[in-house]
């Protein structure tokens, strides 16, 4: 995802963790977003303006350990910032 500023984010997405439910349809080339916190289901395209919420794992003003296993590790060409999603709406 590119930032408003040109910066980019590699987005993390929980995995059926507390109801999440996150999926990829290749066909169409879109990922669903259900979350406790959302009341419907996202679905972004290519080319949607988004807004997400929740946080870095880059280290901010002090290291920050993270202990996750990747369920799908990303394609080595995807770069950015990790920035693990809590939320996601479309404007």
């Amino acid at each position: 995802m590119e930032q408003s500023n040109g910066n980019l984010l590699l987005l993390v997405w929980h995995s059926a963790e507390g109801g999440w439910e996150v999926g990829w349809n290749d066909d169409e080339r879109e990922i669903t977003f259900s979350s406790p916190a959302e009341p419907e289901t996202v679905t972004i395209r290519d080319g949607d303006i988004i807004t997400v919420g929740g946080e870095s794992w880059e280290p901010q003003d002090a290291a920050v350990m993270r202990d996750f296993e990747w369920i799908a590790a990303p394609h080595e060409s995807c770069s950015g910032e990790l920035f693990e999603v809590s939320s996601v709406s479309i404007e």
